[in-house]
């Protein structure tokens, strides 16, 4: 797996700081109305660390759509990899980070 390069880390560790427990979540909506609220949970833990997801949403013909969404893991090594990613719109899902 490919560990994100330094300053993703840095992003990610500031969205997740606080996200303890599995379905512990925040939203980030700095510019309301502007731009999409970011939305981050912690979603469970894995083998290898912990697993966040950090996605857009919204509603489109009464369904809730990801723009985009992508899980990520924390690992016990406090880097994170890339695990998923998937976008409604275009009907695109892309599994794991690639080695």
């Amino acid at each position: 797996m490919i560990k994100v390069n330094k300053q993703a880390r840095r992003v990610l560790a500031k969205l997740t700081h606080g996200l303890e427990d599995p379905k512990d979540h925040k939203e980030f909506d700095n510019s309301p109305g502007a731009f999409m609220a970011a939305y981050v949970e912690n979603i469970g833990y894995f083998n290898m660390g912990k697993l966040f997801s950090i996605a857009h949403y919204y509603e489109q013909n009464g369904d809730l759509m990801k723009e985009p969404d992508m899980v990520f893991i924390k690992g016990q090594d406090g880097e994170y990899y890339p695990m998923d990613f998937q976008q409604d719109n275009i009907g695109m899902y892309q599994l794991g980070g690639g080695d």
